[in-house]
C-alpha cells in the first residue's frame, strides 16, 4: 500500500480488513507493507499520521501496489516516484489505484489506453486534466491495465472481488459475512 498525503482511512481500511480477515481461511496468508514516498509518516484527510513500513526506494520488487490518495494527489509525484511506479509495471507489478490515486498513474504515464474509474467527486477535473484517459462510471476496472477503485466502501466490494478470484467464493463470502456485508457489488454495479 503506497500511501499519498491525505488519503482517506476508509478506503485503506476497506483494502486491509477483508486481507487480514481472509487469512482466517487460506493456506497462504496475504501479506502487505504501507509504504510512503519518503519514508516518513504520511498524514490522513483527519491529520492521523499513519507510520510505513518503508518508503519506495527500499522496495524494488512487488506483486500488487494498491495506491491510497485523495486531496491533491499529483502535488505530491516527483521524478522519483513517477520512476519508481513505471519501473515496477514494467516488471509486472499489479497496480490498482484507489479513490483519486488516478491522477497519481495518469501523471507517470500509465494510464494511456486503459478505462479507470475514481470517485465521483473528482471525476470532473481528472477529465479536464487529462481527456485522452476514458473515465468510466463504475465501482472499480479491472481490466489488462491497472485496476482503478472508486474508493470509499467500494474498495471492500473490489477487495472480495480480488479474493473471490484467487480464493473461490465460498472464502469471499465468508470475508463478506465478516464484513456484515449481506452482498458484495460487482465492479459494473
Amino acid at each position: 500500500f503506497l500511501l499519498i498525503p491525505q488519503f482517506t482511512v476508509l478506503s485503506l481500511a476497506s483494502a486491509l480488513e477483508p486481507l487480514r480477515i481472509a487469512n482466517r481461511y487460506i493456506d497462504q496468508a496475504y501479506r502487505w507493507q504501507i509504504l510512503s514516498a519518503d519514508g516518513r509518516p504520511v498524514p490522513d484527510d483527519n491529520g492521523i499520521l499513519i507510520s510505513p513500513d518503508a518508503s519506495i526506494a527500499e522496495i524494488d520488487e512487488l506483486g500488487t501496489l494498491l495506491i491510497c490518495a485523495d486531496q491533491r494527489p499529483e502535488e505530491q509525484v516527483g521524478p522519483a516516484l513517477r520512476g519508481w511506479l513505471r519501473r515496477l509495471q514494467q516488471a509486472g507489478t499489479q497496480l490498482v489505484s484507489i479513490d483519486a490515486a488516478a491522477f497519481v498513474l495518469a501523471r507517470a504515464g500509465l494510464l494511456d489506453a486503459h478505462p479507470v474509474t475514481m470517485h465521483w467527486e473528482v471525476s470532473p477535473a481528472f477529465s479536464s486534466r487529462y481527456p485522452d484517459v476514458q473515465v468510466v462510471n463504475t465501482l472499480f476496472e479491472m481490466g489488462e491495465g491497472p485496476i482503478s477503485c472508486a474508493g470509499g466502501t467500494a474498495v471492500l466490494d473490489m477487495m472480495l472481488h480480488l479474493i473471490e478470484t484467487e480464493h473461490g467464493e465460498a472464502v469471499s463470502q465468508r470475508v463478506a459475512e465478516h464484513c456484515i456485508r449481506e452482498r458484495h457489488r460487482r465492479g459494473s454495479d
